[in-house]
């Protein structure tokens, strides 16, 4: 939403600086609830960036969020596991 030009419309790098001061403390779990962890912070800072590059790619086009849901959920396991790939702009 940030980086989207009918949202925020950020830089990328301006929404990594946010996500740097906002989520940069440890993990979040809620008791012991695995579905509310939130993640590492390396891990967030990945969902963030992936989601910022598939933002920048839209070129002003909003996308289903049915699409962008499955499009996440495939990606989920690359984002956990940190691959290169999915971690950078």
């Amino acid at each position: 939403y940030l980086v989207h030009n009918q949202g925020g419309d950020m830089a990328p790098e301006h929404v990594l600086e946010l996500h740097k001061i906002a989520f940069s403390v440890g993990n979040c779990p809620y008791g012991d609830d695995i579905v509310a962890d939130h993640g590492t912070p390396k891990q967030r800072q990945c969902a963030a960036i992936w989601g910022a590059t598939q933002a920048a790619f839209l070129d002003g086009l909003m996308t289903n969020p049915d699409s962008f849901k499955n499009e996440f959920d495939l990606e989920l396991p690359h984002l956990v596991n940190l691959d290169e790939d999915a971690c950078r702009l």
